[in-house]
């Protein structure tokens, strides 16, 4: 399905706009490569994908999270996704935000798991970010309900909030867990090692290299650090996929 023949598909159909009732309750698997923020009716976009999963059906989304300009018309925060299926009462959501170097790069994403906000929350980075979502439709899900920010919500919506919520914890898909590769050394075997390099650099005088490589090693083991330690509010850090 696209909004023009641009790339050959099958259905001509702008998001836009409410689907046909033809396609109500017709598919197993609905994939957003990248739609989503190229839309404007973010709310009936929303309804037409929960209208046309079959219950028990499936969408897998991802999307611009930031550093998109110019190539997007919009930039989603991950609880956006998570609030409107939540409180619509699906069976299972799970929202991540993936990190990468460039629009194309087909691996090793960094991937933080969005744990729910009840305020404020910040993942800032100058890499692109985007935001990635796998939802499953209940028998009871609805596609009306509007999600209102945590820090902005009344008890009545609190309560359906958590109702959904409940929904999640009885999901038997577990939460998505990757580990990245590690190496682990000693500090002996560590300085040993840094020290025949320095030396092998230094016999070819290229030690100016010797001392860019350590510096940009350093900046990333930093921010491996703060990474691993769960520092940023709201999310954690699963390692790469």
């Amino acid at each position: 399905m696209d909004v023009s023949h641009y790339e050959g598909a099958d259905i001509i159909h702008d998001l836009n706009l409410s689907v046909p009732d033809s396609f109500k309750d017709q598919f197993d698997f609905i994939i957003d490569g990248g739609t989503f923020d190229h839309l404007v009716d973010i709310r009936t976009a929303f309804e037409n994908v929960v209208k046309m999963l079959k219950p028990g059906g499936r969408v897998f989304q991802w999307n611009a999270a930031s550093n998109f300009t110019g190539a997007a018309y919009i930039s989603f925060g991950p609880d956006l996704f998570y609030d409107y299926y939540v409180l619509n009462q699906f069976a299972d959501c799970k929202v991540y935000v993936a990190e990468v170097d460039n629009v194309g790069q087909p691996e090793l994403w960094d991937l933080f798991e969005f744990q729910g906000l009840d305020e404020y929350g910040y993942l800032k980075s100058k890499r692109i970010q985007m935001t990635v979502v796998l939802a499953e439709k209940g028998i009871s899900s609805t596609y009306d309900k509007i999600p209102v920010q945590a820090q902005y919500r009344n008890a009545h919506l609190w309560s359906a909030y958590k109702k959904g919520q409940e929904l999640l914890m009885l999901s038997s898909r577990k939460a998505l867990v990757v580990s990245g590769i590690k190496l682990k050394v000693s500090r002996s075997k560590e300085e040993t090692f840094i020290k025949l390099l320095y030396s092998k650099f230094k016999e070819k005088g290229l030690i100016w290299i010797f001392r860019k490589a350590m510096s940009k090693l350093i900046l990333h083991l930093r921010q491996q650090r703060v990474k691993n330690e769960n520092e940023i509010k709201g999310f954690k850090y699963l390692g790469k996929i």
